[in-house]
């Protein structure tokens, strides 16, 4: 421990990961140091400025401090550089990101720019990704920074995000109508309490697998692919790319939650790919496949009320804002993760994992219930209401009666 800590000391060790173990109790804080510190010394330094080390800490008033003391709210932090090029972000971003509404309206008080970009990668020979505030608040589901924000440029989403909301948009009645049905799909809980009708132990945490754990590439030029697996219907081969940080992730996650994966992909490749994800079973308490989806509309949903636990102690992790279509109240929608940049040729810098651990850091501090929760934080249900009563923004024809 003593090592450790004169390592965290360090100068390079400055972009703020570090406060992300504190939040987590004894074993977990020290194994997220380890696990952090090792992929810091792989990547390279590090440099954050002081805005962005309270912006992401969320010091309201040392931000303000520093904004009067002349600090750029359109400065850009570079959160990672190395040999291969560059990850950056603006103030505004970064505050987008948290989802602090004071924080996003301080900094637009300081003429923050609105239309200032974060590039996810700047790699060498590629052109960045670029992705605005309100772009960033609505990609992660930040209802509070959207509303500070003033709008949403809807033009600048994705193809797949503009149709997951689509969907969603255009089958809401048709959701609202789907009843849960079959036996539960857990085991019981070994610490459920039958007097109370409820469990007082662990949390159920459900994660997806493709593009939110690890990435399939069927392209056998794939570089730097991590395991390969065979698809036994179509005597394909796959490459597998894991998500930065996923083991470290299921490692922390294991000792505070109830671990589930969910996938609509086929049993026998999710579980070639959880086998070396998870190769001792000591994380992942149960795996559920396409089998146990919900089929809606050609869609495979993914319905926690069939799970057998209390839905204000579900969390649900997908890319995909389509699979929580049945529980938007216990859905949290991360990026999709297709791999790293070029085909594998340069390193990631997805950082999406880390930062899901916050949130979840801050849903177990809270007084409130998973669902309430989570309904403040990101309001996905209130952003696909307003959704069906707007259509034009996602040009689909016609709408919801009001």
């Amino acid at each position: 421990m003593a090592r450790l800590r004169m390592l965290l000391s360090e100068p390079w060790w400055s972009n703020g990961l570090e406060f992300l173990a504190e939040g987590f109790p004894g074993p977990c804080g020290v194994l997220l140091c380890v696990g952090l510190l090792s992929w810091e010394l792989k990547k390279g330094p590090v440099e954050s400025s002081a805005l962005h080390v309270a912006l992401e800490r969320g010091l309201r008033g040392t931000v303000q401090l520093l904004l009067q003391s002349g600090a750029a709210a359109g400065g850009t932090q570079y959160r990672s550089r190395h040999m291969y090029g560059s990850s950056e972000e603006t103030p505004l971003c970064c505050a987008a990101r948290g989802g602090d509404p004071e924080l996003v309206a301080l900094l637009l008080e300081h003429r923050a720019e609105v239309n200032g970009f974060q590039s996810s990668q700047v790699s060498a020979g590629g052109s960045p990704s670029q992705r605005t505030p309100l772009f960033c608040a609505v990609d992660l589901g930040r209802r509070a920074a959207v509303e500070a924000t003033g709008h949403v440029a809807w033009e600048q989403l994705e193809d797949s995000l503009r149709g997951a909301l689509h969907f969603l948009a255009t089958n809401g009645p048709k959701l609202a109508t789907v009843r849960a049905s079959g036996p539960a799909l857990l085991p019981p809980a070994q610490d459920w309490d039958e007097a109370s009708g409820s469990s007082c132990g662990k949390m159920t945490l459900v994660l997806d697998l493709d593009e939110t754990l690890a990435h399939c590439s069927l392209d056998p030029s794939a570089f730097g692919y991590d395991f390969s697996v065979r698809f036994v219907e179509s005597k394909a081969t796959g490459y597998m790319f894991v998500r930065p940080f996923a083991r470290l992730f299921l490692e922390v996650a294991a000792q505070l939650f109830e671990v589930v994966t969910f996938t609509a992909s086929s049993q026998g490749y999710a579980d070639q790919v959880l086998d070396r994800l998870d190769p001792d079973g000591k994380c992942i308490s149960k795996r559920l496949y396409r089998q146990h989806c919900t089929e809606v509309a050609g869609a495979f949903l993914k319905d926690m009320r069939r799970l057998g636990r209390p839905l204000e102690r579900v969390i649900l992790v997908d890319n995909s804002p389509v699979s929580l279509g049945l529980c938007l109240d216990n859905g949290i929608a991360v990026s999709s993760w297709t791999g790293p940049p070029l085909g594998g040729s340069f390193p990631s810098a997805d950082r999406e994992l880390l930062e899901l651990l916050l949130v979840l850091q801050q849903c177990l501090a809270s007084q409130a219930s998973v669902t309430d929760f989570l309904a403040q934080r990101y309001g996905l249900r209130e952003l696909v209401e307003f959704l069906q009563h707007h259509p034009e923004l996602l040009g689909i024809a016609g709408g919801a009666r009001r």
